[in-house]
This record gives structure tokens, C-alpha cells and sequence, in this order.
């Protein structure tokens, strides 16, 4: 498995999208449009979210925290081992952001490109996944 930069044409429009709120899934996958992300893969719980991130590239990964089967940081750290292979941008949208899960972060050196406290507007969303794929 390798998600760098040598990513097929349709793997590069691909955006794993893991999050078990029907709502917050529908207002990401709108907004990945603007960064030509059309196909969204939507799982709502971490089990199905590793499976895919195995098996297949993607250009982004969201990943909500608080998760049935996995949470959001258990999936990363699962991945660590991985992470030579993986250079997918990772990033975890949580409703419970605070310093004690930025900390574990740092010192796990997690491989979370950004962490996104909900509720969040289109705005701020779109403007940290810019940032993470570096779009100007």
C-alpha cells in the first residue's frame, strides 16, 4: 500500500470520510467538492474506516474521535506502523478537543495532520483542509 505522491488520477479525488453522525458526514463530503475530492467513501465506525485505510489510497482522511468499534486515535496508532508507507494526511474532527488529547498527540507523535473541534463552520473546515493538501 502506498498513498504518496505517485497516487493513480482516481485515488488522488478519493476522501475517506469516517464519522458516525449521517449530518456531519453529508456537510464534510459537500465541502471536499471545492478541493475536487468527489468520491467519498463514507464509513460510520472505526473497524470499517481501518479496513478501507488498508486497503485502499486516498488523498484525505477524516477521522471523528468518539467512534463505534475504534475510536479516531486508536485507528492512528494503529497505523503508526504503517506510516512509512501511508503519507495520506490524516485528520481528526472531535467534540471533546482539549489539551490533554493534544498533548497525547505530541507525544505519541501521532501522525494527525490537524485536529478540528465540532461544531465547526464550512469556513474553518475548509480553510485546515487547504492548509493540510496545501492549496493555495
Amino acid at each position: 500500500m502506498n498513498n504518496g505522491p505517485a497516487l493513480r488520477s482516481d485515488a488522488r479525488r478519493r476522501v475517506l470520510i469516517a464519522d458516525d453522525s449521517d449530518t456531519m458526514t453529508a456537510y464534510i463530503k459537500s465541502s471536499m467538492e471545492m478541493f475536487g475530492l468527489y468520491d467519498a467513501e463514507i464509513v460510520t465506525n472505526g473497524t470499517d474506516a481501518l479496513n478501507l485505510i488498508i486497503s485502499k489510497p486516498f488523498r484525505l482522511i477524516i477521522l471523528d474521535h468518539d467512534m463505534p468499534g475504534m475510536k479516531g486515535l486508536d485507528i492512528i496508532r494503529m497505523l503508526s506502523n504503517l506510516r512509512a508507507r501511508l503519507s495520506t494526511p490524516i485528520m481528526l474532527v472531535t467534540g471533546s478537543v482539549n489539551n490533554g488529547m493534544i498533548e497525547q498527540i505530541r507525544q505519541e507523535r501521532l501522525a494527525v495532520a490537524a485536529v478540528i473541534a465540532k461544531p465547526f463552520s464550512l469556513d474553518t473546515f475548509q480553510q485546515r483542509v487547504g492548509a493540510v493538501l496545501k492549496v493555495k
